[in-house]
C-alpha cells in the first residue's frame, strides 16, 4: 500500500502569467518536480492553468474575500488527461484552504477520480 498510488499524476497549482513573470518561478512547480522525481510519477505542469490574475491570497482581508478572490481562477487545459485519474495536487502554502479547494473543485468538475493535496507548509 503506497500513500501515492503508482498511476497518479502530479499537478502543481499554477501562478498567473503575470505573477510568474514577476517572480520568475513557480514555487509549487519546484516542489512538484522534486516530488515527482522522488515518487517516480509523471508531472503535468500545464494541465491546470490560472485564467485570472487575481490579488495575492495573502492580500485578501478574510476567508470570504479569499473565496471570492480565487473563484473561477483555474481551468483544466486537457480534461481527457484528468478524467478518472488519481491526482496529487501540489501547493506551497496552505492558509485558508481557498486555493486548494478551488483547484480541487475544478479537478472534480473535469472528472478526476481521487485528489490528494500535498502542501509544503501551513500558515496561520
Amino acid at each position: 500500500n503506497r500513500i501515492f498510488p503508482k498511476n497518479s499524476i502530479i499537478i502543481p497549482v499554477p501562478l498567473s502569467k503575470q505573477r510568474l513573470r514577476e517572480r520568475g518561478f513557480n514555487q509549487s512547480e519546484l516542489i512538484a518536480n522534486h516530488l515527482a522525481q522522488k515518487l517516480q510519477l509523471p508531472i503535468h505542469q500545464s494541465l491546470m492553468s490560472r485564467i485570472k490574475n487575481n490579488l495575492k491570497q495573502s492580500e485578501a482581508k478574510n476567508w470570504e474575500d479569499r473565496i471570492k478572490n480565487i473563484d473561477g481562477c483555474f481551468r483544466i487545459t486537457q480534461p481527457v488527461l484528468v478524467r478518472s485519474k488519481k491526482i496529487i495536487l501540489v501547493d506551497d502554502v496552505f492558509t485558508s484552504g481557498a486555493t486548494i479547494n478551488e483547484a480541487i473543485k475544478v479537478l472534480r468538475q473535469n472528472g478526476a477520480r481521487q485528489i490528494l493535496a500535498f502542501v509544503l507548509a501551513r500558515a496561520r
